[in-house]
């Protein structure tokens, strides 16, 4: 996702989500939050914080980056880059 997103008018800084933009929504099935999963207390924190999620809101994540982590980072990224390309 490319940071500030193009359409500012869409980042609430309030709520820490980027709305939907109308192009993506998520499959029915792809990511429920049914009672059961929302016992998860991270799970019930995403579902509380990005309710717009099944939209395609997306609630924005900070992480540190720092040089333990970025191989774990790199690599994710080739296998998604590899899975996208197959």
């Amino acid at each position: 996702m490319r940071w500030p997103p193009k359409n500012t008018a869409a980042w609430r800084p309030g709520a820490g989500v980027v709305a939907r933009s109308g192009h993506k929504r998520l499959r029915a099935p792809t990511a429920p939050l049914q009672a059961e999963v929302l016992r998860d207390p991270h799970l019930a924190f995403f579902a509380a914080a990005n309710p717009g999620h099944a939209e395609g809101d997306m609630l924005v994540c900070l992480c540190p980056l720092n040089l333990s982590n970025w191989p774990t980072i790199a690599v994710r990224a080739m296998g998604r880059t590899l899975r996208v390309k197959v």
